[in-house]
């Protein structure tokens, strides 16, 4: 499956077993792709609920837990019943801030909030450039717009944790300060 992402990433239509990812059988592989990726991010976000150990982060972990699954029932939904329409929220403007510099790192039992939300913030930016990047290879202009606004959302909720980011800056400086 990531070997279909792979192709479809470096322009190539073709399924490495030699099927065409054009067409219906092509959205379908898409949207799945979509479902497995949300999928997972709600497993690692349950995981590493699980992992820490400070309450501040399994609070946090409890927030981007529900918006994935969020995701997931929206991406479920369209597979199910074939209907892409009407979902997705409104169109973020995306700039160059202080978190587009930060280092990947592992999260530890003891991460705090600022981990987890920068680790949060690079996992939204992956999946907007996933949703983004699939567009050209959809055939159905319904689904091409349901991973537009998936996107969109990715982008808002990429916001929020910027702003979360911020506020938990802001608070650190002043309990230092304090």
């Amino acid at each position: 499956m990531e070997k279909n992402l792979q192709n479809a990433a470096h322009g190539s239509k073709a399924h490495p077993d030699g099927a065409s990812t054009d067409g219906l059988a092509g959205d379908i592989l898409i949207l799945e792709i979509a479902l497995h990726r949300e999928q997972y991010s709600i497993q690692l976000y349950r995981a590493m609920r699980d992992f820490v150990q400070r309450e501040d982060s399994k609070k946090l972990l409890d927030y981007l837990i529900l918006d994935e699954e969020h995701h997931y029932q929206i991406l479920n939904k369209a597979r199910l019943t074939r209907d892409y329409r009407n979902i997705g929220g409104p169109v973020v403007e995306r700039s160059l801030e202080i978190p587009d510099y930060i280092v990947k790192q592992d999260i530890r039992s003891n991460s705090g909030p600022e981990e987890i939300v920068k680790m949060a913030i690079r996992r939204e930016d992956e999946a907007e450039e996933f949703y983004l990047g699939r567009i050209g290879f959809i055939s159905n202009s319904e689904l091409k717009t349901l991973y537009r606004k998936l996107a969109e959302e990715e982008a808002a909720h990429r916001q929020k944790l910027l702003a979360m980011y911020d506020d938990l800056i802001i608070m650190n400086l002043s309990q230092m300060h304090s």
